[in-house]
Parts: C-alpha cells; sequence; structure tokens
C-alpha cells in the first residue's frame, strides 16, 4: 500500500489529494501494467481527478481481475 501512495504521490505534485486522469495510464506504465486497462475507468469518470482511495480501489479492482 505505501508504494502505490508513494507513485500517487508522485503524480500529486500541488498536494491536492488527487491527480489527473490521465496520469492513471503512466502510472499503469511505470507499474509494468497495460495502461489499457484504466482507459474504461477513465472513460467513465465525471471528474478528470481521481482521489487516493479511488486511486486504491482501481488497484484493487485490477489486481483482482481474473486474466
Amino acid at each position: 500500500m505505501q508504494n502505490l501512495r508513494d507513485i500517487f504521490d508522485l503524480f500529486d505534485k500541488q498536494q491536492t489529494g488527487s491527480i489527473n486522469a490521465k496520469d492513471l495510464e503512466t502510472i499503469m506504465g511505470s507499474l509494468q501494467r497495460d495502461p489499457a486497462e484504466v482507459r474504461d475507468f477513465i472513460d467513465n469518470l465525471q471528474s478528470d481527478l481521481i482521489t487516493f482511495d479511488e486511486f486504491i480501489s482501481l488497484m484493487q479492482m485490477i489486481e483482482n481481475r481474473i486474466v
């Protein structure tokens, strides 16, 4: 969990508690994951900002997905 917090904080440069949705694709690449895994999530967002809680939920959903 701390690893994900550190990654999130790298993109939360203003320390607002949120990151830009388009940063998710970059994050996925840094985690050696396919950025396409988050495109549906990004397309369904109401806002272009993602909180840390949303980020964690998304990462858990991706990890639990059966390939």
